[in-house]
């Protein structure tokens, strides 16, 4: 996932993680900061600027509980988390298709990565009505393949 801000002191701030490996980049004008551990960033000092000094900068959060990063002073939003709707949206399509296509473990795992991917999709959808059209519509399919396993398995037992 992706998401972008314009600041005024440090310009387009560009933020990335990555959805398997939860790996983040931060780009200041398209030059990446220096990671020096998981939570921590270093701006470099501008070269073209003698009286400049590398800014340090702690990350917290994530794409679905949202991402600050401050600087010691002011505090920066890079993604807003997400809200009440977006997780009941983003997570009906994995319950049924936990309830209606593949339970267990494997169902399990599958419909929590739905789930999160839901989340993040429902997050990245400005207005209510396109997420409550993509969370129905795949809602819908999925019940509705459902239906049909139920209807095929008591089929097979009465034959």
């Amino acid at each position: 996932m992706q998401s972008t801000i314009s600041h005024p002191t440090y310009g387009i701030i560009t933020y990335e993680e990555g959805f398997w490996t939860g790996k983040k980049t931060i780009l200041f004008d398209g030059v990446p900061l220096q990671k020096v551990n998981k939570t921590t960033y270093i701006l470099p000092a501008d070269p073209s600027d003698p009286e400049s000094a590398p800014v340090t900068f702690t990350v917290k959060g994530n794409m679905v509980g949202g991402v600050t990063m401050t600087d010691g002073i002011e505090t920066i939003t890079l993604s807003q988390k997400a809200s009440t709707s977006d997780y009941v949206l983003g997570i009906l399509p994995g319950v049924l298709f936990f309830l209606f296509i593949l339970q267990g473990a494997i169902g399990g795992a599958i419909a929590g990565m739905m789930s999160v991917g839901g989340i993040m999709l429902m997050k990245s959808r400005p207005s209510m009505k396109q997420k409550l059209l993509i969370s129905l519509g795949a809602s819908a399919v999925i019940v509705a393949i459902g239906v049909v396993l139920i209807i095929a398995a008591v089929m097979n037992m009465l034959a």
